[in-house]
């Protein structure tokens, strides 16, 4: 068996990181970004079609990014008239 050539990791956009750590909503978090309040890697990102990956360190106004929330799921009973 032979293994399969190794992907890049291209990581997801700056901004849905942002998101899925809570702290803001997509488009805010890319108004955040061009406004100039994110480091990654000790450099200024300015643009949201900016990649990340776990292994990069996000600063937000020069503290920590949080860590992602989990995905929730919440399931409501809906009337049999609808």
């Amino acid at each position: 068996m032979t293994a399969s050539p190794a992907v890049p990791d291209t990581g997801d956009r700056l901004a849905k990181v942002i998101a899925r750590s809570g702290l803001c909503s997509r488009r805010d978090a890319e108004a955040w970004i061009v406004a100039g309040r994110f480091t990654v890697n000790g450099k200024n990102v300015l643009t949201p079609a900016f990649h990340v990956t776990v292994r990069d360190k996000i600063l937000v106004d020069d503290a920590p990014l949080a860590a992602r929330h989990g995905t929730r799921l919440w399931l409501y009973p809906k009337p049999a008239h609808l």
